[in-house]
C-alpha cells in the first residue's frame, strides 16, 4: 500500500517540466513540495516560491494523497506537508493545523491481526478495520498507524513479526514498540534501521563495534561517508556511542555515561526510567517515579503503585491513575473496581440511624465519667411565693374571661418597681399552657398594652423593658400576637388548629416531640455523611490512604487534604471549645449543677475533656439531643396549673442551662460556615469545572464522573446537589447562629434578609476565591493559548529525499498583515517555543506557588479586620487575644460584628440612647468590615486579571501571523469578558451587602423599634389577627396611599 506509494515517490515519475511531486519556480527549477512554505529560507534560486506560499489558493488540489494542505487563516497559505506528519504531536504546518492539541488521545489498545494488503503482500492491521499494511510499515515518521499511543503500546505487538516485502527485521521494545527496524537489509531505501526509542541501543560489555564499511558501500561510496544514510547504515545501532573512545571497532560500554546493568550488558542513557526494562534484571526501571512523571511516561497526578510485565521481560514498577479508562497494570488493578457504590442507599440509612442511636445513648455511658450524684438544691428567687402565686391565678382568670384588667396593670407596675423575676416565668407558662390560641393571644395583648401604659406609650421604651424583663422566645410570642408577622399571615387557619390541637393532646404531641427529637440529631449528621462519602470516592480514585500518605504534594492529594481539613479542624475546634467551657454539656443539667458543686477530680475531668474532643463529630448531635431533652422539661414544669417556687427556679436554671447548649451549637455552626463550607463549595465546584475544561493544567481526580450512578444520580448531578446543599448548609448555619444569639427570637422576614445575605456574600466570596484558582488549573479553557504552545513547532527540510530538523530560532517569519496592509516580519521564537512552556508564562507563578500567596492575602486580610475591630468595637478591644483570634476567623468569609447593638451591659441595657450609639458603633465595625472584605476579593481577581492581560497579548501577536484556534478564539473573548466582569459583581456584592445589613437592623431585627425614631414608630393601637389572607394584604395596601407608598410596602413584605 503505502510502502509502495513510497517508492514511486523516491523514484520519481515526470510530469510535464518537473515530477508530480514538485513545485516549478518560475524560472523553471523544480523544487519539492514539501521543502517550500516551511518559514524558511527560499528554495527557488529566483525567489519565487516565497511569492507564491503567500498568495496560493487553500482550496486548490495537492498533488497526491499523500499530501494535505494547511488549511487554518493564518500561516502560509501555500504551505503542504505529508499526511504522515498529520497528529504527529509537531507542529509542522505554520498556521498548525495538522495538529489538534484540545483532543485528548485515548490510549489504544486494540488487538492487531494478519491480512494481507492491496497488493498481495501480507500485513497487519487493527482488528476490525481495514487499513491494512505490512507491519514494517507501521509507527514509522512517514507511514501507516500514526497514533503514538497505538506505536506505543507494547502489549499490542508483541507477537506481530517485522517483515518488509521479503525481509525480516527486529522490532522495537522501547517507547515505539510498533516500529520495526532493519539494519543489515540493503536491498530497499525505505525501512528503518534505527528505533525512534532507542531500545536497539544495548550493547555487549565483553564486545567490540564491528566494522559495517563492506556492507555499506553501496551508500558510503563515492565522497558520502558523511551522508545521513551512510552513517545510518554503519553504526545503526549507536554502538561507538557507548565507547570511552569512539571509532571503529571500540570498545562497547566503556564510556562511563552509559548504564551498566548487573549481568553482562549496557544501554544509552537515555533508555534508564523510559518504562520498558532493557537489563535482564529490570535494574534500569528502579526507583523511578519522579523519573517517570518528569518524562511524562506517566501523568504527574498518577499515585496507584502496581507491577507491570511485559512478555519476555522482568516485571517492573508502575504508577497509574486509578479509574481512568486506561488499563496500565498487568493485572488490571487500576481499574478494579471503577463505578461501583461506595455505600448503598440502605446502608447510608443504617448509618445515620445507628449515629443517631449512639447520640442518645451515648450521655449515659459519659456519665460514668462524671459520678458525682445530682445536686438537689436551687437558688432563692427574689420573688415572694405568694407574688408568684396571684399572678399566675390572675392569669389563669383572664384567660377564662374574666375582667381584671386594672388588678393586672397594678401588678405589672408593683412588678416593674420591685423588678421581680416572676414576670418572666409566669409570661413563659402562658405561651407553654394548654389554652386555646385566642386565651393565649388575649393575656399577650393585655401586657403588651399594659406595658404602653406603663412608659407612656413609646414603643421603644416598651421594647427595651421587654427585652430586659422577659425570655426571647416568649417577647416572640407576644410580638407575633400583638402584629402578626409573615408566617402567622401566611399561614391558613386550618394548620394553626391542627398545631394547637397537637399540643393538647399528650399522646400525639409526644410522638412528635420523639420524632422532632429523632429528625434534629440524624439532620445534624446529613453534611457529615455528605463529605465522607465524597472523601471515600476521592481516596479509592487516588489509590487508596497508602497513595494518598506517599504523595502529598500532588494536587489530587492536596484537594482530598483540604477537604479532610475542612471536615475535621472545624470540629476539633469546636470540640476543644466545648471541652475547655463546660464538657458536661451534654449529659444534662442536673450533672452539670453536680459537678459545680462538687467539682470532679483530676483524672475525671481531663478524661471528659479528652474524650470530649475525640468524640467531636458526635458533639453537634449530642447538644441538640440535650437541649431537646431539657426543653421537653421545661415545657412539662410550665404546665403545671400552679407554679411554686420550686418550680420556677428550676425552670429558669434550666432556661439559662439551655442559652449555654445554645452558644455552644453556635460555636460549631460559626466553625462550619467560616471554614468548612466555604473551601468545600470551592473543591467541588473546582472539580465540577476542571472535568469540563480542554485546557487543564492538573489532572487525577476525572474519573470520579465515570462511576455509576450512586443514589439514582449521577456523579456531576451529584456534585452540583452536594454544592446546593453547601450553599444551603452555609445559609441554615448562619441563620441559625444569629437566631441562637436572639435566644429564638427571629422573624420570618429576617430570617430571609439575613440567609439572603449570606447566601450573596458567600456566592461572591467562592466567586473570588474560585477564579484566584482558576488561571492556575486552566479553568474554563482560559489557557488554550498554553494548551496549543504544548505542541513545539519542527521545521523539516528535505535533501536527497531525507527529512532533516532544522533549527529555525534565529530565523524571522514574514506575513501579510490585513491590518496595516503591508508585510510584516517577526522572530519564529516569539511565535513557537523550543520546549513546551510552562503555564506560568499566562499566570506568572505555579499553583503551588499561588497557593502560598492566598494565604498571605488571608493574614493581611485578617490583621486588617483586627485593627478596624479594635477601632471601632469597644468589646472586641477588651477581650483576650484568643477571643479575638476566634471571632476573625469566624469573620473571614462574611463579614460580620462581634457584638450586636441589643448586647448591652447593665445598666446600658435600661437606656434607649445607648442602644442608639451603639447601633452607630456596630455599623462603622460593619463597614470597615464591609471594605476590606471588598478589598481581599479584588486582590483575590488580580491573578485571573493578570491572566488575561497575558492571552490577551498572545493572541494580539499569533492571531494575524499564524491565525488562531477556535478555542483560542473563545479564551480571548472569554478572558475579556471576566475581565471586567469579576469586579463589577465583587464591587456589586459589597453594596448589597451593606445594604443588607442596613436593612435587617433597621426593619427587620428582633429589636429594631428600640432604635426607632417616635415619630416612625407604628400606632400603638393592638392589631387584630384576620382569619382572611386577603384582608391582611388590603390592609397593607391601601387604595387611597400613592403608588410609590404601596410598592415600598410590597417590597418590604
Amino acid at each position: 500500500m503505502r510502502s509502495i506509494g513510497l517508492l514511486l515517490l523516491l523514484s520519481g515519475s515526470v510530469r510535464g517540466g518537473c515530477k508530480w511531486y514538485q513545485h516549478t519556480c518560475n524560472s523553471g527549477q523544480c523544487v519539492r513540495v514539501v521543502d517550500i512554505c516551511q518559514g524558511g529560507d527560499p528554495m527557488c534560486n529566483d525567489e519565487s516560491d516565497m511569492q507564491y506560499c503567500k498568495t496560493a489558493d487553500r482550496n486548490s488540489p495537492v498533488p497526491d494523497s499523500w499530501y494535505i494542505r494547511c488549511n487554518k487563516t493564518g500561516g502560509l497559505p501555500g504551505q503542504i506537508v505529508g499526511t504522515s506528519q498529520i497528529t504527529d504531536d509537531k507542529y509542522q504546518c505554520i498556521d498548525r493545523s495538522d495538529e489538534d492539541p484540545y483532543t485528548v488521545k485515548e490510549e489504544r489498545t486494540d488487538q492487531m491481526e494478519n491480512c494481507t494488503d492491496e497488493y498481495g503482500s501480507p500485513g497487519v492491521r487493527v482488528a476490525g478495520t481495514d487499513n491494512c499494511a505490512q507491519s514494517g510499515n507501521w509507527c514509522t515518521d512517514w507511514s501507516a498507524g500514526l497514533n503514538p499511543s497505538l506505536c506505543h503500546n507494547r502489549t499490542a505487538w508483541q507477537d506481530i513479526p517485522c517483515t518488509w516485502f521479503d525481509i525480516t527485521g527486529t522490532r522495537c521494545t522501547g517507547g515505539k514498540s510498533g516500529q520495526c527496524i532493519f539494519p543489515d537489509q540493503t536491498k530497499y531505501d525505505g525501512p528503518d534501521r534505527t528505533c525512534s526509542d532507542m531500545s536497539d541501543q544495548v550493547h555487549d560489555q565483553n564486545s567490540t563495534c564491528s566494522d559495517r564499511s563492506g556492507l555499506c558501500a553501496k551508500y558510503c561510496g563515492g565522497g558520502k561517508a558523511d551522508d545521513v544514510k551512510c552513517q545510518s547504515c554503519l553504526d545503526p545501532h549507536n554502538c561507538t556511542g557507548s565507547c570511552s573512545k569512539p571509532g571503529p571497532s571500540c570498545q562497547a560500554c566503556s564510556n562511563t555515561e552509559y548504564f551498566q546493568c548487573s549481568a553482562t550488558t549496557c544501554l544509552h542513557p537515555g533508555l534508564r526510567c523510559d518504562g520498558h526494562p532493557q537489563c535482564s534484571q529490570g535494574e534500569d526501571e528502579e526507583d523511578c517515579e519522579d523519573d517517570y512523571k518528569e518524562k511524562k511516561i506517566v501523568p504527574a497526578d498518577a499515585t496507584f503503585m502496581c507491577d507491570l510485565t511485559y512478555a519476555n521481560s522482568p516485571t517492573i514498577k508502575m504508577w497509574a491513575i486509578p479509574c481512568d479508562g486506561i488499563r496500565t497494570c498487568t493485572k488490571g488493578e487500576d481499574e478494579a473496581d471503577c463505578g461501583k457504590e461506595l455505600l448503598s442507599f440502605y446502608w447510608l440509612i443504617v448509618v445515620i440511624l445507628l449515629l443517631c442511636f449512639i447520640s442518645i445513648a451515648l450521655p449515659k455511658a459519659m456519665q460514668c465519667i462524671a459520678t458525682n450524684k445530682p445536686s438537689t438544691e436551687h437558688i432563692l428567687l427574689r420573688q415572694r411565693k405568694k407574688q408568684s402565686k396571684l399572678l399566675t391565678n390572675l392569669l389563669t382568670k383572664i384567660a377564662k374571661g374574666e375582667k381584671r384588667e386594672k388588678q393586672f396593670f397594678k401588678m405589672l407596675r408593683k412588678i416593674h418597681i420591685e423588678q421581680s423575676d416572676c414576670l418572666k416565668i409566669c409570661l413563659m407558662g402562658v405561651q407553654f399552657k394548654k389554652i386555646t390560641r385566642r386565651e393565649r393571644k388575649k393575656i399577650n395583648n393585655l401586657y403588651y398594652q399594659s406595658e404602653l401604659k406603663i412608659h407612656n406609650f413609646s414603643k421603644p421604651e416598651v421594647h427595651l423593658c421587654m427585652k430586659n424583663q422577659l425570655h426571647a422566645t416568649t417577647c416572640e410570642s407576644i410580638l407575633d400576637d400583638v402584629a402578626p408577622g409573615l408566617k402567622r399571615k401566611v399561614t391558613p387557619t386550618w394548620m394553626k388548629k391542627l398545631a394547637e390541637a397537637v399540643k393538647n393532646n399528650v399522646i400525639v404531641s409526644h410522638l412528635f416531640y420523639y420524632a422532632h427529637r429523632i429528625f434534629s440529631i440524624c439532620l445534624s449528621y446529613v453534611d457529615l455523611l455528605k463529605d465522607l462519602l465524597l472523601l471515600m470516592s476521592l481516596v479509592s480514585l487516588v489509590g487508596g490512604p497508602y497513595a494518598l500518605w506517599m504523595n502529598p504534594s500532588l494536587f489530587s492529594s492536596q484537594i482530598i487534604l483540604l477537604l479532610l481539613a475542612s471536615v475535621i479542624i472545624p470540629l476539633l475546634l469546636a470540640g476543644a471549645l466545648l471541652a475547655f467551657n463546660s464538657p458536661v454539656l451534654v449529659l444534662g443539667h442536673d450533672v452539670r449543677k453536680a459537678q459545680e458543686k462538687n467539682p470532679l477530680k483530676v483524672w475525671q475531668s481531663v478524661s471528659l475533656k479528652l474524650f470530649t474532643v475525640l468524640m467531636s463529630f458526635l458533639l453537634p448531635a449530642l447538644l441538640i439531643n440535650a437541649e431537646e431533652r431539657e426543653k421537653e422539661e421545661i415545657k412539662k414544669l410550665l404546665e403545671k396549673e400552679t407554679l411554686d417556687n420550686k418550680t420556677l427556679r428550676c425552670v429558669l436554671e434550666k432556661t439559662d442551662f439551655c442559652n449555654v447548649i445554645k452558644r455552644r451549637i453556635m460555636d460549631f455552626k460559626k466553625c462550619e460556615t467560616a471554614i468548612e463550607i466555604i473551601i468545600q463549595i470551592v473543591i467541588q465546584i473546582t472539580m465540577l469545572l476542571l472535568n469540563k475544561t480542554k485546557t487543564g493544567t492538573r489532572t487525577g481526580l476525572e474519573a470520579v464522573f465515570d462511576k455509576e450512578e450512586q443514589f439514582g444520580l449521577s456523579a456531576q448531578a451529584g456534585l452540583v446537589l452536594s454544592i446546593l446543599w453547601s450553599f444551603r448548609t452555609a445559609v441554615v448555619s448562619y441563620v441559625s447562629s444569629v437566631q441562637l444569639e436572639k435566644n429564638g427570637f427571629l422573624s420570618t422576614k429576617g430570617k430571609f434578609i439575613i440567609g439572603l445575605r449570606v447566601f450573596l456574600v458567600t456566592a461572591v466570596r467562592v466567586l473570588a476565591i474560585f477564579f484566584f484558582f482558576a488561571p492556575f488549573l486552566g479553568q474554563m479553557n482560559i489557557l488554550a493559548h498554553w494548551r496549543a504552545d504544548q505542541i513545539t513547532f519542527q521545521m523539516v527540510n528535505y535533501t536527497n529525499g531525507v527529512g532533516v530538523v532544522t533549527a529555525w530560532d534565529n530565523l524571522t517569519y514574514s506575513f501579510w498583515s490585513e491590518t496595516s496592509q503591508k508585510i510584516l516580519s517577526v522572530p519564529f521564537n516569539s511565535l513557537y517555543h523550543a520546549t513546551p512552556p510552562s503555564y506560568s508564562l499566562y499566570t506568572g507563578v505555579e499553583l503551588s506557588t499561588a497557593f502560598f500567596i492566598f494565604w498571605i492575602l488571608l493574614f493581611i486580610q485578617a490583621g486588617l479586620a483586627i485593627g478596624a475591630k479594635m477601632i471601632s468595637s469597644r468589646e472586641f478591644f477588651k477581650t483576650s487575644v484568643g477571643s479575638k483570634l476566634l471571632h476573625v476567623i469566624f469573620t473571614l468569609n462574611i463579614p460580620g460584628i462581634y457584638q450586636d447593638w441589643d448586647d448591652c451591659p447593665v445598666p446600658f441595657n435600661l437606656s434607649v440612647q445607648h442602644h442608639k450609639k451603639k447601633f452607630t458603633d456596630v455599623t462603622q465595625e460593619m463597614t470597615y468590615m464591609g471594605v476590606i472584605q471588598w478589598l481581599s476579593n479584588m486582590a483575590l481577581l488580580v491573578p485571573m486579571i493578570f491572566t488575561g492581560l497575558n492571552v490577551i497579548a498572545r493572541h494580539h501577536l499569533i492571531q494575524p501571523a499564524i491565525g488562531v484556534f477556535p478555542e483560542e478564539a473563545e479564551a480571548y473573548n472569554r478572558v475579556i469578558l471576566l475581565m471586567w466582569l469579576l469586579p463589577s459583581v465583587v464591587t456589586v456584592g459589597a453594596v448589597l451587602d451593606m445594604v443588607l445589613f442596613r436593612l435587617y437592623n433597621t426593619r427587620f431585627h428582633p429589636w429594631s423599634v428600640i432604635i426607632a425614631d417616635e415619630e416612625e414608630t407604628p400606632s400603638a393601637e393592638a392589631e387584630e389577627e384576620s382569619d382572611s389572607i386577603l384582608e391582611d394584604i388590603g390592609r397593607m395596601f391601601p387604595t387611597n396611599q400613592p403608588w410609590w407608598k404601596t410598592f415600598l410596602a410590597f417590597w418590604e413584605c
